[in-house]
């Protein structure tokens, strides 16, 4: 699973560093605020009560958002 692979530390949440890792294997253009307004608005569409990384659901949503462009 992709997920897993990003999932560096292992602890079931993508960190930002981690996604940092994500665009740049995904060949996004992206800065650091740019990165933490998606992460700030992922988790207020999906309800998410900690700020602190993705969890699998946002992941796949945030990813499928890239391949669908």
């Amino acid at each position: 699973m992709v997920f897993t692979l990003f999932d560096k530390d292992e602890n079931g949440v993508i960190d930002f560093e981690e996604f940092k890792a994500v665009a740049k294997q995904l060949h996004e253009n992206i800065n650091d605020d740019e990165l933490l307004e998606l992460m700030h608005s992922t988790h207020v569409n999906h309800k998410t009560a900690t700020n602190e990384g993705f969890t699998f659901d946002e992941f796949y949503s945030i990813v499928s958002k890239f391949a669908n462009k």
